[in-house]
């Protein structure tokens, strides 16, 4: 167990957060050094997308590239699903947090007001920078790996179809930040129904990725 646990920090949990921190941190400061370019505050907008895609990405790597690794070193099956279950969870709530603390900065330290002078993205304020967004965050953050972990671990038998839902929920996450962009200029509005429906599809999602990674796990064999 602690030689899967090693592996995750090294390469799976602590690079995620880092690149998510240093990207957040990017964002910021260039909104902040140059508030009046508008090229700068499409990726504040956007931001929560960056997350949405290394998560679902890592997490198909985990049971396509690294899994094989981890195993060939003589590391148990059952070690690596519940070191994967503890990477899951620290990357998940990490990043989950990471965007509802970024969203707290862009409040505190950015002039909003002043911006959305110059650019109409920014008139109804950074809608996953509001706290009502927070639980959403987390919900996401939480759901996308056991996904991704689901469709990697199926890639061998079928992949075309496991590439295909990838890159369909890739592009769920675009046109989900570019519903963000016309919520945030105040033209659309979701009601809080749609937004607890949406987190209990994500974790339903969630809990059958859970189920598939882990019986595909128990029948790996090393190649």
């Amino acid at each position: 167990m602690k030689q899967a646990l090693l592996f995750m920090w090294e390469w799976y949990i602590s690079v995620i957060l880092r690149v998510n921190l240093v990207l957040g941190a990017l964002v910021l400061a260039l909104n902040y050094l140059f508030p009046q370019t508008e090229y700068f505050s499409v990726y504040l907008v956007m931001y929560p997308l960056f997350p949405i895609i290394f998560l679902l990405i890592y997490g198909y790597n985990l049971s396509t590239l690294w899994r094989n690794m981890v195993l060939s070193f003589q590391c148990r099956r059952t070690d690596f699903f519940w070191a994967g279950q503890i990477a899951f969870l620290m990357t998940g709530l990490g990043c989950g947090l990471l965007t509802a603390v970024m969203g707290y900065a862009c409040n505190t330290l950015l002039d909003l007001a002043a911006m959305s002078g110059t650019d109409a993205i920014l008139q109804g304020g950074i809608i996953w920078a509001r706290p009502g967004a927070v639980p959403v965050l987390l919900v996401v953050g939480l759901s996308l790996q056991p996904i991704g972990a689901a469709l990697g671990s199926h890639y061998e038998k079928h992949k075309i179809i496991t590439t295909v839902i990838l890159i369909v929920i890739l592009l769920l996450g675009v046109a989900a930040t570019v519903l963000c962009m016309f919520l945030s200029d105040g033209t659309l509005t979701i009601a809080r129904p749609v937004l607890v429906g949406t987190c209990i599809a994500f974790g339903v999602l969630a809990l059958v990725g859970e189920i598939l990674y882990y019986r595909s796990n128990q029948k790996a064999v090393v190649r």
